[in-house]
């Protein structure tokens, strides 16, 4: 559109009728295939004034937000007039995360929604099996660390009772160190 009016103001003087019609056929089929893109974009897309009003509004932004955009404004903290990339979560008609991320454009400015919900359950998921990995290796190592001691406790424990054979006491520490034992096993392999 603004190649239009640059080559209509250069040219304004020595341009004939038929000139104007074509150069008018161009911009207008320019703004119909912009409009057309802007439609059919994924992305939702809004255009607010200076004054924060939605001047313009793509199809895909009233289904991202799940109402008018222009209803949705009201809940919204859109900064007008200035860069920024934020997350919001919106609860009505499902639960989704947009990110909402506004660039100034002389004048209005230019705001693009995108439904990030899948990237963050994804993100999510993978932090939780990630801990649950972390948790796991924590645990095997600590298993590890308690065995090797109540190994050290089960020989001391065999030789002590070659010495002693029919001493109670020790007969009883060698089954809570085999039911340790058992414990860490069945942990392990868990």
């Amino acid at each position: 559109m603004d190649n239009f009016f640059k080559s209509v103001r250069k040219h304004i003087d020595r341009l004939d009728i038929n000139q104007l019609r074509g150069q008018y056929a161009r911009a207008l089929e320019e703004v119909v295939f912009l409009d057309t893109l802007i439609s059919t974009i994924a992305q939702g897309i809004l255009v607010l004034n200076e004054q924060g009003e939605i001047v313009r509004a793509n199809p895909a932004a009233h289904t991202l937000l799940g109402m008018a955009p222009a209803d949705a404004l009201r809940y919204l903290k859109i900064p007008v007039g200035r860069a920024s990339k934020s997350e919001i979560t919106l609860t009505y008609p499902d639960t989704r995360t947009l990110e909402v991320q506004t660039q100034p454009m002389h004048g209005p400015t230019l705001v693009l929604l995108r439904d990030i919900t899948a990237e963050k359950a994804r993100t999510n998921a993978e932090l939780r099996a990630g801990a649950s990995h972390a948790i796991h290796d924590l645990a095997r190592s600590v298993a590890h660390e308690i065995g090797n001691p109540l190994n050290a406790i089960s020989l001391n424990l065999q030789l002590l009772a070659r010495d002693y054979p029919t001493n109670e006491s020790i007969a009883e520490c060698r089954r809570q160190v085999q039911r340790l034992d058992g414990i860490i096993r069945d942990f392990l392999q868990a």
